[in-house]
């Protein structure tokens, strides 16, 4: 496969700095360093336009900087280039898990009332620096797994608080041909229920569109419903926890759910601000009634989820 291999020496009079900033620069693109000032990426989109403005600032500082493209440094194979790779990010995301579990340990050893802001915070800062390794994880690093769903069960966790009701496990075959009850007017989080819903629990269930659960009906995203918010859990996280669907792609649409939800911006993932606007625009759309809304609504999380499984 095909590298770019980037090289470059500043004259020992220039301040630390320059060096310094270069170095982070590279940290922060994932480059690999196998020896020397010998700097790898993979030429992927946009990693040969991060390097250039590097060069620029290597030869203002009077130094030399050299980028190439190749099959790699001189006795390296493609194998062992992406081990160095999978060595970097696994340093990245094992930090990443031993700090999560640190936080799990704090949050159990506080009383559920207590559990709020602090903790939040610092699991904000640990999904920043969670999706800031994925971005640079080219290859796909075995490391990598399982830790996504480490730090959304300790999300539930700090978002449960001594006031609201446990999250407790639900059976499906309890759900089996059902009515679902969600107010008119669907919103993301709605739209994200009916979706999993329907994909995965009750497919040959009935929605309806009220703001009021019959007996015998299974009301979501809806005021005291059985799937309504529970701390700082929207009703899709709710449900997803009660079923045990977790995976990358399920995971994912759950942190895009929640932030449109809550406005809190606890994950940042890019997707958000898309989804928003477009259920938005639906919403507000006269001509689109109740059922046309979850239809659309279908498609959209079931595109999300093939794109993010992955």
């Amino acid at each position: 496969m095909d590298w770019l291999i980037f090289s470059y020496s500043v004259p020992t009079a220039v301040r630390s700095s320059v060096r310094v900033m270069i170095w982070r620069q590279l940290q922060a693109l994932g480059a690999v360093q196998p020896a020397g000032a010998v700097y790898v990426l993979p030429d992927a989109a946009g990693c040969a336009q991060a390097l250039m403005p590097m060069i620029g600032t290597v030869q203002k500082a009077g130094g030399e900087a050299l980028l190439m493209r190749g099959t790699g440094p001189e006795g390296m194979t493609d194998a062992g280039l992406i081990a160095l790779f999978h060595a970097s990010r696994r340093v990245a995301y094992d930090g990443i898990s031993a700090a999560a579990t640190r936080l799990e340990r704090l949050t159990l050893a506080t009383k559920p009332d207590a559990r709020g802001a602090k903790q939040l915070a610092v699991l904000l800062k640990l999904r920043r620096d969670y999706e800031d390794a994925t971005r640079v994880d080219y290859f796909e690093c075995p490391a990598r797994a399982g830790l996504d769903a480490q730090l959304t069960r300790l999300h539930q966790l700090i978002s449960v608080n001594e006031g609201a009701t446990p999250v407790t496990q639900a059976s499906m075959a309890r759900y089996r041909s059902a009515t679902w009850v969600t107010p008119p007017r669907p919103s993301a989080d709605a739209l994200a229920c009916a979706w999993l819903i329907r994909a995965r629990i009750d497919p040959n269930g009935r929605i309806r569109f009220a703001n009021t659960v019959a007996p015998g009906e299974i009301g979501f995203d809806l005021d005291g419903a059985e799937f309504s918010h529970i701390g700082a859990l929207c009703a899709f996280e709710r449900m997803v926890f009660a079923f045990r669907l977790g995976s990358a792609g399920i995971d994912a649409i759950g942190q895009i759910v929640h932030d449109i939800d809550f406005g809190d911006g606890l994950f940042g993932r890019a997707e958000t601000a898309g989804v928003a606007a477009m259920v938005r625009g639906w919403r507000t759309t006269p001509r689109l009634g109740d059922a046309e809304l979850e239809a659309r609504g279908r498609v959209l999380f079931e595109g999300l989820h093939a794109a993010l499984e992955k």
